[in-house]
């Protein structure tokens, strides 16, 4: 029978980040993948970048314009400006949805970490409604991750999925469409952007950029020895006596040692201790398996390396770890059955 209803509405799939926002529109296979950042203007009283382009404002900006991230630690921490973050969304999907031009009202899938509350449900909802959508869908992130992941072996079997976001890490042991053992680390992104930061302040007497470290972090930390590990790169600050703009040359091997402190003691140290809390017969699988590291900081291919070899566990590299949540999001999508089964159920 036609649902006449669905010539009004389409679906959207969001996977909600306090650094980066990643969607998908239903039968539409491109994903959005963008910074979850707005720039306001008090003068006009309305955003006027949004992602990549207001990111790129941050510490550029005049007076009367302010640069936001209205979410931080995956909670809504500034409602109006999520808002007009997530209105700017699905106004460019609706452009982009040719199916039908009238479509108005989406109905979006949200994926939410294992640590929600009923008030961060209540207030997500709230603002993803005021923002256009006809209906909220919550989903448990771990979960759909699993359903994201490549997986060839011939039996069911429990899957570690180690989601490193920017602020947080989340773990969580996976069978049959539940989280069984799960943990939240206050590890991630940020955590070694700052690291780098402080350390070249401290060692180099040089204050760089986020952007700049971020741009170190992603193509020169390399978490294992190798040949050219004594090679040095130029990095670009300000004197933080002078304050005048300077250049530097920071080696590979010093970038390394700068982090990986950081590695052992706020993440291994806590994985180690998660896994001590498994039974037998889930480690059992889990080296049969593999760990599946997912997230933005795990397109570094050497850090799952690394975790290998000091853990003893296979850690999988997965493609792409960073939409491995969203790519799963848009597979379950059209399967009504498997949305109830894991859909988070909200307080009314």
């Amino acid at each position: 029978m036609f649902n006449f209803a669905s010539l009004f509405t389409y679906d959207i799939g969001i996977d909600p980040g306090s650094y980066k926002t990643r969607a998908v529109l239903s039968g539409n296979e491109s994903i959005y993948d963008d910074f979850t950042f707005v720039t306001y203007s008090a003068l006009s009283k309305s955003a006027i970048a949004y992602g990549d382009d207001s990111k790129e404002m941050v510490g550029r900006v005049p007076k009367g314009m302010e640069v936001h991230r209205p979410l931080q630690n995956t909670e809504i921490v500034t409602n109006v400006f999520y808002e007009m973050y997530l209105r700017n969304l699905f106004e460019g999907f609706s452009k982009n949805n040719s199916t039908f031009k009238f479509k108005t009202k989406p109905k979006v899938y949200i994926l939410l970490p294992i640590d929600h509350t009923q008030a961060s449900l209540k207030n997500f909802e709230s603002s993803v409604i005021k923002s256009g959508a006809s209906e909220v869908v919550f989903l448990k992130k771990p979960v759909v991750a699993a359903h994201g992941i490549a997986n060839t072996s011939t039996k069911e079997r429990i899957k570690l999925i180690i989601d490193i976001g920017y602020q947080k890490t989340e773990i969580s042991t996976i069978y049959k469409n539940e989280v069984h053992e799960s943990k939240i680390i206050d590890f991630g992104g940020e955590t070694i952007d700052k690291v780098i930061l402080n350390k070249l302040i401290d060692e180099k007497r040089i204050q760089c950029s986020m952007n700049n470290i971020e741009k170190y972090k992603e193509e020169c930390l390399v978490f294992q020895p190798f040949v050219m590990e004594n090679e040095k790169f130029k990095v670009v600050g300000k004197d933080i006596k002078k304050g005048i703009p300077i250049t530097t040359e920071v080696s590979f091997l010093e970038l390394r040692d700068m982090v990986l402190p950081l590695i052992r003691t706020e993440f291994l140290k806590q994985l180690k201790v998660f896994l001590n809390t498994l039974n037998d017969r889930i480690l059992g699988d889990l080296f049969e398996e593999g760990v599946y590291l997912i997230g933005g900081t795990a397109k570094n291919k050497s850090l799952a390396k690394l975790l290998s070899k000091e853990l003893g566990i296979r850690f999988n590299i997965v493609k792409n770890p960073d939409l491995v949540s969203v790519k799963g999001l848009k597979n379950i999508m059209t399967n009504n059955e498997l949305v109830e089964k894991i859909r988070i159920k909200t307080d009314r």
